[in-house]
């Protein structure tokens, strides 16, 4: 949790350098806050791994070697059913990491994208496969449907929804939904609307959901372009604004 309070700070210096007018102080901002998004990766990676590693003894050997290859690697094939089975609280724990991987690299990436000339950081020539923020997406959704059963209550249900969230305005910014974990997902909130506990945020979830994918995959509300201008606003697929500010 002391890593996730540093998020809005990363957020709020994104904004300011989006609304930046002057080209030098921009670039001189933008290198400042590619050094904190480095070190805020540097904690990230060391608390999952050290987290990882105090489950270890919980594992068996053919569930632990692919979390372990996952953390370094473009890899969208982890399973959240493996964290599931340790407990709803230890999938809780991974599904926050996933989320602040999804904004702190969405927002780097954004970076480079508006600053050609900033270094990578460290000893990376390029940037690491691990911070593509679309396999933790997939990840968080794919972890959506063991927040809402019903025996998982109604206070599961809210834990995912900020997760939730982010993964779809992400989705909604980058115009990509994959069908298979949409479709699971859609059938995930439509079941738990069904219950007692999920009746009244089922609607809140459903409503996220159709607001925030692409039309390819599905006619959505009246909402649907709101949410994605919204959406490319915060993940910065209107970049090439600032980007070509920055040319000039």
């Amino acid at each position: 949790m002391d890593i996730m309070v540093l998020l809005p700070h990363i957020c709020e210096e994104f904004d300011q350098i989006k609304l930046c007018q002057d080209t030098s102080q921009a670039v001189q901002r933008g290198q400042i806050l590619i050094g904190k998004c480095w070190k805020l990766d540097d904690c990230l990676q060391k608390w999952y791994r050290k987290f990882i590693f105090q489950l270890s003894g919980h594992f068996v050997a053919t569930e632990f070697l692919p979390i372990i290859q996952a953390v370094n690697t473009a890899s969208d094939e982890l399973s959240p059913e493996i964290f599931y089975h340790q407990g709803l609280e230890v999938l809780h724990s991974v599904v926050l990491y996933w989320t602040a991987c999804t904004v702190l690299y969405s927002t780097m990436r954004i970076m480079f994208q508006w600053f050609p000339g900033l270094h990578f950081g460290g000893s990376f020539s390029v940037q690491p496969a691990r911070t593509d923020p679309q396999k933790y997406t997939l990840y968080i959704m794919r972890s959506v449907k063991y927040f809402l059963q019903p025996e998982a209550g109604l206070h599961s249900a809210q834990n995912i929804s900020f997760p939730l969230g982010v993964a779809l305005n992400y989705l909604a910014a980058a115009n990509e939904t994959p069908t298979e974990e949409y479709s699971s997902l859609v059938q995930s909130i439509q079941e738990a609307t069904k219950t007692p506990a999920g009746s009244w945020i089922g609607g809140f979830l459903t409503g996220l959901q159709r607001n925030s994918v692409p039309k390819t995959v599905q006619t959505v509300a009246d909402g649907y372009f709101g949410t994605r201008a919204r959406a490319r606003t915060w993940y910065g697929s209107n970049s090439t604004q600032q980007s070509s500010r920055i040319q000039e």
